[in-house]
């Protein structure tokens, strides 16, 4: 699975969860963590990582993204 941003580049997904059934977030090989939405077919970046979130948790207070580089 490809994300495509707004700059049309691709970037490969290493981690994904659903937290809602309407919903999805995506951790991606650039560090970029996307929330896409199915209704709306819209996709808003919550934030940045310094690597791939290869992990991802998400909680009632927030998402948790880890990445092991050793």
């Amino acid at each position: 699975m490809r994300h495509t941003s707004t700059e049309k580049t691709a970037v490969y997904v290493a981690a994904l969860i659903r937290p809602r059934r309407t919903a999805f977030v995506s951790g991606h090989q650039d560090g970029s963590i996307i929330h896409f939405t199915f209704s709306s077919k819209n996709q808003i970046k919550i934030c940045s990582v310094p690597g791939a979130p290869f992990c991802l948790v998400y909680t009632a207070h927030g998402i948790i993204a880890v990445s092991d580089r050793r």
